[in-house]
């Protein structure tokens, strides 16, 4: 396991998925929906949205305070690919 481990990349810290205007997809996988709607302000560790992966469900959650939802960029049941913006931010 440790001779490939070390051709691995390593993993991207939390604040490259979540930037301060853009909430990325993690994953491909199908949006379940939106726990936010346009033009709510969000807190710290709020539930944005749900990915579903391989029959699991991911809540994707803001890793910051006081933003403020613009836009809906994905539709409820769209396939998603990783680094798919999903929520743009104010």
């Amino acid at each position: 396991e440790y001779q490939l481990a070390k051709h691995m990349r390593p993993p991207l810290p939390p604040s490259t998925s979540i930037s301060n205007k853009q909430l990325l997809s993690p994953m491909p996988g199908v949006l379940l929906g939106f726990a936010v709607r346009e033009g709510d302000v969000v807190e710290l560790d709020q539930e944005l949205c749900t990915v579903e992966a391989m029959k699991m469900q991911n809540v994707l959650r803001s890793t910051r305070k006081g933003g403020v939802v613009t836009k809906l960029c994905v539709g409820v049941g769209d396939t998603v690919r990783p680094e798919d913006v999903l929520i743009e931010f104010d």
